[in-house]
């Protein structure tokens, strides 16, 4: 029986998780809605200025949604306080990154208004990827061409020399 895009796509991004140590989590947040609904147009320059700035470190990225308050969104400060405090999904976009990463300033990035931003660093160990493995085993992937204008690639990996190729055997 074949597997499911779906589920393959998730097993080949646990496999990298649990293929390597992991020593931080980046998670980067956009403060205009409508730019997150962006990120693939950014994507390859904001993964490109990370791993410039971390050329010996192995990092995988994950686009995923978030749930965030809209009072967090530039668009939405001018609504009545009822509606900026409801809830709404976001884009982000999530690394894993093997030693500690030095965060790029993302608005020197030429013919790039990326806006705010912001990053949340999270220390890694066995635990915490584990629990976080566990959450993506059970969770169906993001619906991102819901909230997303283009679609791309959910995971990847950047400086792929410090994160050797993983050989999948044949379904």
């Amino acid at each position: 029986m074949s597997e499911a895009s779906e589920n393959k796509t998730k097993r080949k991004f646990i496999d990298l998780l649990q293929s390597y140590p992991w020593e931080c989590k980046v998670n980067l947040y956009f403060r205009s809605y409508e730019f997150g609904k962006d990120v693939y147009k950014y994507l390859r320059r904001i993964n490109s200025s990370l791993s410039t700035k971390n050329s010996d470190i192995g990092i995988v990225y994950r686009v995923c949604l978030n749930n965030a308050r809209k009072a967090g969104f530039t668009e939405y400060q001018d609504n009545e306080y009822e509606d900026r405090i409801k809830w709404t999904t976001a884009p982000m976009v999530t690394y894993f990154c093997q030693k500690d990463p030095e965060l790029p300033v993302l608005t020197r990035i030429r013919s790039f208004d990326i806006g705010d931003y912001k990053y949340t660093k999270y220390p890694q160990n066995e635990e915490t990827m584990t629990k976080y493995i566990n959450t993506v085993k059970q969770q169906k992937p993001h619906n991102l061409d819901k909230y997303l204008n283009n679609t791309g690639q959910r995971y990847g990996r950047l400086n792929k020399k410090h994160l050797p190729s993983i050989k999948y055997p044949p379904l």
